[in-house]
Order: C-alpha cells, then structure tokens, then sequence
C-alpha cells in the first residue's frame, strides 16, 4: 500500500510540476512595438533592429530587442535632412502675384537593411521614389550623399496644370534585399502605375520588380530589374468568408482583391523553391493581408495562382481573440535560437466588433507570429483557425520565439510593493463603458473611472490606445488621488498613451506604456506633483515630430508664467505652490525625457529650494534629451578645419554642421572637417545627440576663414610660407609661427 500511495504521491507530483511550467511559461500578446511596414534585422551578436515607417515627413524610428517582444525605442536612424529628397516634390500653389510656393513631402516609407562588410545599406522610399543611405552602425544615421534617386525620373506638371501635387515618372517603393545561398543580392520592389524599364512596361497599378544587385556600384546587373508580378486584378483569391470592404468595392464589385496592388515584397526560399510574398489591397481596408507565389528561380517566372497565408478573421472564428485586421506590409526573422521562422507584420487592432472598420481601429501597430511550410509546402502563418487553409493573426497570448526569455522586471518595492495584492481593473477607451464592472470581458472607458473602483490602490490594465485628453474638454488630464499605490499597465507592449499634460495625485507605476506627446505650445508634460511615480522598463517616448522633443516628467510642479490659454490649468501663482517638503521618489527605468527632474521646472530662484526630500533614480535604458550646445571653437591644421567644443551631458555623440549642412560625426569633443577648402568661409556648428535620433537644440555658428594662399596665385606652395613668415618677421601680419607650420605643412603635403 505504501508503494502505490508513494507511486500517487510521485505522479501528482510530476502533475504539479508540470502544471508549474506550464503556467510559467513566458508569454506575449500582440501588438509588440509602434509603427507601421516593419523590416527587422537580426545582426551577428543576435540583437534585433526593428525599422518602421513613423510619419512620412519625420524620418524612420528604431527599435531594438533581444527577444521580438520587448522592444526599446532609440529614436529616429535617418531623417529627411540626411538623404536625397527632391525639392522640387510636393505640393505647389499659385499665389496671387503670380508666384508660386511649394510645399515639399518627404514622405518617407517602408525601410529595409542589409549588411555588406561594416556597411549597413538601407533601401529607403522617398517621395515615391527609391533611395539607398549608410551607415556604419544599425542605429543610424543613415545617410544619401548623392544628388537623386536610384532610377532616373522626370517631373511632367502638376495636379491641375501648374497648382497642386507634383506628377512625376517613374514611380516606385518599398525595396527589399535578398541575397540567395550563392552569394548573389537581389533587390526586389513596387512600381506605382506607368513604370517602363529594359523592355518591360505596366500602366496600371503597384506591381513587383526586381535583378541582381551590386552594393558597391548601386546598380543592377544589365538587362535588369524585370517585372515579375503583375498584379491584374484576376487572381483567384475568392473563399468562404471573404468580406469585401475595401473603399472600391463599390466600383469593382466583383472584385475580390479590392484593388490593384501588389505591393511589400519579400522572398524566402525553402526546399529549392522560391516564395514571393507580398501584400494586397490598401493597409486601411481590413482585408489587407499577405500572399505567395513560388517559383524554380529568384527571377521567376512566378506562378500564376497566388495565395493567401495570413488574412483578417473576418469570419471572427476566434472568439477570444481581440481582433486584428489590415495583417500585412511584413518582413521575415528568425526566434533567438534560430530554430522558428517567425513573420512580422502591421495590422489595426479595433475593438469588440469585428466588423467596425471605422472609429474604433488603432493606429497601424507591429505584431508577430510563428510562420512555416506544411508538408505539401504551402506556407502558413498565425492562429490556426483557418478558413480554406487560411491563418489568422494571434491576438492572444501565445509563447515567446522560441531562445528568448522575457527581460523586464517589475520594481515592487517601497511604496508599490502592496499592488501584488491589490485588485486589477481594465480599461478599453473607445470599447468601454464606465459603468461596466471594469473586468476583461466588461472593460470601463476612462482611468478616472478605474480610479473609483481602486479605494486603496491597484492595477489598471489598458487594453488599446489610450488618449489622456479624452477625460476633460481641455488638455489638462488632473489624475483623481488613490488611497494606494496605482500601476498603469499596457496590456500588450508600448501601448500608447497619448497626452498633454497629465497631473498625477497619487503614487503611480507606468509599465508597457509608450507615451505619445501631443503638441501643447512646444512641452508635453508628466507633472508629477509631489508623489512617488516609476516610469517602468517598459516605458517608452515617442517624440513630438515637428519638434522631435520629448516629454518632460518633473517631481513637483510645471511652472510657466505665460499667459497664454493652454498653460491656464498649470500656471501657479505663488512659490508655495511649487515647493515641498515631502519625501517622494521618482524612479526612471527607461524612456526619453526632454526634461526629468525631482524639482519644479520653474524660470526662477524658486527651484533651489523646492523639493528638499526628493529623490530621483535614474537607471536601466532612460535617456535624456541633450542640452543645446555651445558654439565650437576653430582653428586651422595642416589636415583641414579642427573644431573643439564643450561636452554636453547626456550627449555620447555629436552632429556637426557646415553652413547648415552635414559635415560629420564624433564622439568626442574635437572634429577635423578635412573636406574644408583653405581660402573659403564658412560657418560651424553643432548638436549633440542620442543614438543619431534624440538630437538638441543646434548651437550658434562659428564663422571661420582661413587663406594659406598669401600670394594670391592659386596655389599653396613654399613661397607662400616663406612669405608669410616674412610678413611675420616685419610685423605685417597678425598669424603666428604656428600658421606658418601649416602653410608649409600645407605646400609639401
């Protein structure tokens, strides 16, 4: 009897334990990260670089991982002043004197890199136009020196004659690089309507293109690119289920494919095949979704019947999933052990309905799913619910890439450590109601009234987009108080929450949270007002873009004399208002902070003396936005133009500028501009900067001029040097015997 009640005991054991690992086991829940077209790039040391479209005119953000899910934002890698944008693009309008003024677009989309050597290269969109930048780091800056884009073009007139968008040929987007098992590069990408080349010709439509490709020389191989796949609006994509609610159905009405796009290519090979991957439809019409066609070489010829292998559950076959649409623009990875393919896509995630495509869709977010080929090689990705062999986007939560182990941590001390008893309550802002019973299934609207049901303290788990500015008619969001410690939570990583000027009266804990500044005269602020708050691993800032500033979290109060309307809710009167003597800390794991500071951010004496007892704890991955810097000190060398400058705290790197122009890069406090030409005049200045993204203020300009010619003939030789110590020898001349070192170093050189 003994044996078998220890033979039960050992079995229930075994049970437990496996029930322990089970209910261990890391988990995510898309979305992961902000942004839209994604291309994630894994580099040799394993470390993940997500690339995305972040506002057309803005440039493209950064994001960096270890595992596909937490992912750390690092601010933007190329900007529209580092590459080629044409400026004779955009919008032009007639005024009244006859003139014209234009409004130039970057418009700037669907980045993609490869790595050749040291070099990063990255095929850019701008303007409807392809372009190729580089860098030597994966964080940018990326950079375009040359003067046009990769495929000649013509500017042919304007929308109406001479008003109005600029028309131009040649159109194309979306580049992808693949390099196949032989070593060769192709780039693939989309052609936007009329787009002749080699002999080959389409009118119509977003169509796939591509060759073989040199890095060194940016120039396919003769004969090259082909068009590949003409998108013909004939294709068979028709199954059970399928829901047209594309804006053109009402013109095609049988048209299944909703219009005339192919466009988002990427190729995967398996077992000797090629799989052309590539998106159709718009990305807002909820039946934007990924398909394939295979063929025996990278050039094609590609079959004819191309087919679906992500798409929208339109069906909504998946209860208890939240329901993602638009699942497409993706790119390829692998899972941190290699042993997963793993698909990483945009998509909408709108609310309860799954059939409202309006009002209730967020913003296009980043997502992935574990993708692979069945036995008979057709390609699948995301949940296996399936209509017709179809997959869909996971919205639960499923487990991490296969190698990769969850990074954050949650710090639940001081203050915070009673929340891991306290309730929990969820917040849907465009799904709730407030009067609901605050659950999952019955989420509430507003924080304010997830503030009411959590009398001493709890967490509040945000399930979509969040907007701050919702909870009032005016900008200013005045937190109610709680009798405890509060965490506000994203339930998938960065959620967003968007925001003015948050007031906070209670200790509060932000965790998957990605705060989205809005503009309120320049500052967008997290006034902390005397209480303990944590801005948590998983925080993350998104920088206003007509500013690319971030926010400010201070301590204790904003203070701003202004007068004006938006500053009416902060604009204290008295010194007592931003003082205190209470002890709080406010603790910054991560995220990018214009300003952060324990004390009042006040233009006076005041903040000497405010918050005595403050304490603040900066660690982990938290940034600061540089200061402005000083102007640079230059001198002549031998080697060119040589600046040196005060160090700016917080600044690991500097951007200097030449008449406003890019002229380089440093980590340290010293730059050679060797491209300086003695004789002419210009003026220096610089900026410091975060991982080429989060940049300052720029300094003033130093004028500089130096002639080494002395004789005015031309050139720089040993007479010139010989001349000038003989007008230094007479008292002729202000220069030193150090100028005339250079001079000469200058003339034998």
């Amino acid at each position: 009897m003994k044996k078998y009640l220890a033979l039960i005991f050992s079995v229930l054991m075994l049970v437990a334990m496996f029930a322990l690992c089970v209910s261990a086991e890391e988990t995510f829940i898309n979305p992961v990260a902000n942004g839209a077209d994604p291309f994630v790039f894994k580099d040799t040391d394993g470390t993940y670089y997500l690339y995305v479209t972040s506002g057309g005119n803005y440039g493209y953000r950064v994001y960096t991982s270890t595992n596909l899910v937490e992912w750390e934002s690092q601010g933007y890698c190329l900007k529209p002043e580092d590459v080629y944008i044409d400026q004779n693009i955009g919008s032009r309008t007639k005024k009244d004197d006859g003139t014209y003024s234009m409004s130039v677009y970057p418009n700037l989309w669907a980045p993609e890199i490869i790595k050749e050597g040291d070099t990063y290269y990255m095929a850019y969109t701008a303007q409807e136009h392809l372009g190729i930048a580089t860098s030597d780091s994966p964080l940018g800056p990326f950079k375009n020196d040359k003067t046009g884009y990769l495929f000649p073009y013509e500017i042919t007139g304007y929308e109406d004659g001479d008003t109005g968008a600029t028309i131009s040929t040649q159109k194309c987007i979306d580049g992808h690089f693949y390099r196949d098992d032989n070593g060769t590069l192709y780039l693939y990408f989309v052609s936007c309507g009329n787009f002749s080349l080699n002999g080959y010709s389409i009118d119509h439509g977003n169509n796939i293109w591509g060759g073989p490709f040199d890095l060194e020389t940016l120039t396919f191989a003769e004969g090259y690119p082909k068009l590949l796949i003409e998108h013909d609006n004939k294709n068979e994509i028709k199954y059970e289920g399928w829901i047209n609610t594309s804006s053109m159905s009402w013109l095609y009405p049988n048209r299944f494919d909703g219009s005339a796009v192919a466009e988002g290519p990427e190729m995967l090979k398996h077992n000797g095949k090629y799989y052309l991957t590539f998106s159709q439809d718009g990305y807002s019409s909820s039946q934007y979704s990924v398909f394939y066609a295979t063929s025996d070489s990278p050039m094609g010829p590609f079959s004819a019947k191309k087919l679906a292998f992500i798409t929208d559950d339109q069906l909504n076959e998946d209860t208890d999933n939240p329901h993602l649409y638009g699942t497409a623009h993706h790119c390829f990875t692998t899972s941190p052990d290699d042993s997963q393919l793993i698909m990483v896509y945009h998509a909408h995630r709108n609310g309860t309905d799954p059939n409202n495509y309006g009002n209730k869709h967020e913003e296009r977010r980043i997502c992935l799913d574990v993708a692979g080929f069945d036995a008979e090689g057709n390609f699948y990705a995301g949940w296996e619910g399936k209509t017709n062999n179809v997959y869909h986007p996971t919205a639960t939560a499923q487990p991490l890439p296969s190698g990769g182990t969850l990074e954050r941590k949650a710090h639940f001390d001081g203050p915070f450590a009673d929340l891991v008893n306290l309730p929990t309550v969820y917040v849907s802002n465009r799904d709730g109601n407030d009067s609901a019973a605050g659950t999952k299934a019955a989420p509430l609207k507003t924080i304010t009234a997830a503030c009411a049901k959590l009398e001493n303290g709890g967490t509040i788990i945000l399930t979509q987009l969040y907007n701050a500015n919702g909870e009032t008619s005016t900008d200013y969001f005045d937190m109610p108080a709680v009798n405890g410690p509060v965490m506000i939570k994203g339930e998938m990583e960065a959620t967003p929450f968007s925001f003015k000027f948050v007031s906070i009266n209670s200790d509060v804990y932000f965790e998957n949270i990605t705060f989205w500044p809005a503009t309120l005269s320049n500052i967008s602020v997290i006034e902390c007002n005397f209480n303990n708050v944590v801005m948590g691993d998983g925080v993350s800032c998104i920088s206003q873009p007509t500013r690319k500033t971030f926010p400010v979290l201070v301590g204790g109060h904003w203070w701003s004399t202004s007068t004006s309307g938006v500053y009416a809710n902060f604009n204290y009167s008295k010194n007592a208002d931003v003082t205190s003597d209470k002890a709080y800390t406010l603790a910054v794991y991560s995220g990018t902070w214009s300003i952060a500071t324990e004390k009042s951010v006040k233009s006076t004496s005041a903040i000497a003396t405010s918050a005595p007892n403050a304490t603040r704890v900066w660690d982990g991955d938290a940034k600061m936005r540089p200061a402005k810097a000083s102007a640079p000190s230059v001198k002549p060398t031998e080697l060119g133009a040589a600046l040196t400058f005060k160090e700016v705290e917080y600044a690991p790197q500097y951007v200097i500028y030449r008449d406003g122009e890019v002229a380089g890069y440093t980590t340290t406090t010293s730059f050679v501009d060797t491209a300086y030409t003695f004789g002419e005049s210009v003026a220096y200045s610089i900026a410091a900067y975060v991982n080429g993204a989060c940049i300052g203020d720029v300094s003033n300009a130093t004028s500089f001029s130096y002639v080494a010619d002395i004789t005015g003939d031309g050139a720089i030789d040993v007479v010139d040097a010989i001349t000038l110590l003989k007008d230094l020898l007479n008292g002729g001349t202000t220069k030193t015997i150090i100028d005339v070192l250079i001079v000469l170093k200058l003339a034998i050189r």
